[in-house]
């Protein structure tokens, strides 16, 4: 049941039907509270309707979700929770020991536009996409 949803609400992105999306991703994460890309979808089309509030909240989810590392997951703990100079830290932490983690670059930027700091968020996220450059350009049609 959770799969049929999932890419029924994959399809209705493709169709060009986000608020379907939406409601397909919403039954996804009732039945698996966790689904890390459920959580990613979801955020994209919340983004592109214009309801920024909510779609950060569900990347926010995304990345608590999707994590496995200790440290990332206590960051994104942290994140959630709006302890943002815990989540700086502990990423600035982890980056020393793994600096080409994409999942903690991408968490750092958040951080940075968090905090005001858009140039170096524009800066961290430059370096996460730039093999990637597809993944964002896919969510601007959905509405």
């Amino acid at each position: 049941m959770v799969a049929a949803y999932y890419e029924h609400a994959q399809l209705m992105g493709e169709m060009r039907r986000g608020g379907d999306a939406i409601i397909s991703l919403r039954k996804v994460l009732n039945l698996v509270p966790d689904h890390p890309e459920a959580w990613r979808l979801l955020a994209d089309h919340l983004t592109a309707s214009g309801d920024f509030v909510n779609g950060d909240k569900a990347y926010n989810r995304h990345i608590k979700s999707s994590v496995s590392n200790l440290s990332l997951r206590e960051a994104a703990s942290a994140m959630v929770s709006d302890h943002i100079p815990k989540a700086e830290s502990i990423l600035k932490g982890y980056l020393k020991t793994a600096p080409m983690d994409v999942a903690a670059i991408r968490m750092l930027a958040e951080v940075a536009v968090r905090c005001g700091k858009n140039n170096e968020a524009d800066r961290r996220l430059t370096c996460c996409f730039s093999d990637r450059p597809h993944r964002l350009s896919n969510i601007l049609f959905f509405f």
